[in-house]
């Protein structure tokens, strides 16, 4: 399961090998919150033009 999740952040099999768990665990990290980011990029430009309008 870990090699699978590493190689959908685009990490390979010798990258696992140079760097650290730690290391690993913070790109996956950073993969996860860029994805999360992308899906609610819409939802969030909603908010705020609701928010700027309401305030503005």
């Amino acid at each position: 399961m870990y090699i699978y999740n590493a190689q959908q952040c685009g990490l390979t099999i010798s990258d696992l090998q140079c760097l650290t768990y730690e290391q690993v665990m913070h790109v996956m990290e950073l993969h996860d919150f860029v994805n999360d980011a992308v899906a609610y990029a819409d939802e969030d430009k909603a908010a705020s033009d609701g928010e700027a309008f309401f305030f503005g």
